[in-house]
């Protein structure tokens, strides 16, 4: 170990494909193995497969939702803690920071909570602030709903990637060949899991607008169906014929490294929704890797996407699909603007990236130890 780092102990509630789990993945990566006294994940899954294979020390404590599941967590993470005697916890998620906190207690090991979204908002993230050394918001909005007495031990730290080096004429015809589109076809493109906060069938709505000004766009929806809800692209589908843009609609599913497909999209929509009275983005990672590849994205003023996007990002009213179709055809009308954003979201994603965001966790740690 050098000089000035601390060995912290990695939490994490999941091991499923998600936001929380590759800035998790990303983070471990980036900040190297001298900070990295192990990682605990709360389920198996494909997260630790990658982790292990990669070398790292990963334990699984499989963990129900129940109280009683929290406790016998916390006690196997009590024996994780004074096997590797961590300077620190990174807890990833609020079901990692409760289980954290239970099974630190008594030992001097300050818990460090990085809060990614909006669940539990109430008594269970109360708990888990009051629990915490140092809680960690990854916007301004996960941390708005916190009571004032924790406010002194609350730090934002947006989220960090690692900027794909793709070349955008290349994505252009790779997306293009993809959904049988000619060269010149504009292209507005959704990324995300095909789950209803993600905001497709708004989209949907909205094309009929879009293609009344501009009849040769087309519309390309990027991502995994979502097991939870296992007949959404049925739907979605359904309505896009419904609403007669069938034609111009390509669904392309799960790609591994989808970042050449995105670079080839004129405009990225974000018209995600809220999920049980929340917001349901805390800071979307796609927003940061759309800005990074130039993309100019439209998207609702909701939940933490306007910190993502900071000034970079054409911003709606929630749920005005009316609004939401007049700013895609705006830009795609507008070359200069598209330009004007492009160039925003160039230079906003060098403040994202994954070596600014370890330095600032670096920092944490060491405060949370302190």
């Amino acid at each position: 170990m050098s000089a000035g780092e601390l060995p912290v102990l990695f939490v994490s509630p999941h091991a499923k494909p998600g936001g929380a789990e590759r800035y998790l993945e990303s983070l471990l990566e980036e900040l190297g193995d001298g900070w990295v006294a192990g990682v605990v994940a709360l389920e198996d899954g494909p997260l630790v497969e990658r982790l292990r294979a990669s070398g790292r020390d990963v334990g699984v404590v499989a963990t129900g939702p129940g109280p009683r599941d929290m406790a016998r967590a916390a006690r196997a993470l009590r024996r994780e803690l004074r096997r590797t005697r961590p300077a620190a916890i990174h807890a990833n998620g609020v079901k990692a920071a409760l289980v954290s906190i239970a099974g630190a207690a008594g030992l001097r090991v300050p818990v460090v909570w990085v809060k990614h979204d909006h669940s539990f908002d109430g008594t269970l993230a109360t708990v888990a602030a009051f629990g915490s050394r140092v809680v960690v918001g990854v916007s301004r909005s996960v941390v708005a709903a916190l009571p004032g007495a924790v406010r002194s031990r609350v730090r934002v730290v947006p989220n960090g990637i690692r900027r794909p080096d793709v070349r955008p004429d290349a994505g252009r015809r790779a997306l293009r060949r993809l959904i049988g589109a000619p060269a010149d076809a504009p292209v507005v493109g959704l990324v995300g899991r095909l789950h209803p906060v993600k905001g497709q069938e708004d989209l949907l709505r909205a094309a009929p607008e879009v293609l009344a000004a501009v009849p040769n766009a087309r519309f390309a929806f990027l991502g995994a169906p979502d097991e939870r809800f296992p007949d959404h692209r049925g739907a979605l589908e359904r309505l896009a014929v419904e609403l007669g843009v069938a034609p111009s609609t390509a669904w392309l599913g799960y790609h591994a490294a989808p970042f050449e497909l995105m670079s080839g999209f004129d405009v990225a929509v974000m018209p995600s929704k809220a999920f049980r009275g929340r917001p349901s983005e805390g800071f979307p990672m796609s927003a940061a890797e759309l800005l990074s590849l130039g993309v100019p994205v439209v998207a609702y003023r909701r939940g933490g996407i306007p910190d993502a996007l900071g000034i970079c990002g054409a911003l709606v009213p929630p749920d005005d699909v009316t609004a939401l179709a007049r700013a895609i055809v705006d830009l795609l009308c507008d070359e200069a603007a598209r330009a004007r954003l492009r160039a925003c979201g160039l230079a906003r994603s060098e403040e994202l990236d994954i070596s600014v965001l370890a330095e600032r966790m670096r920092a944490v740690y060491r405060e949370a130890a302190r």
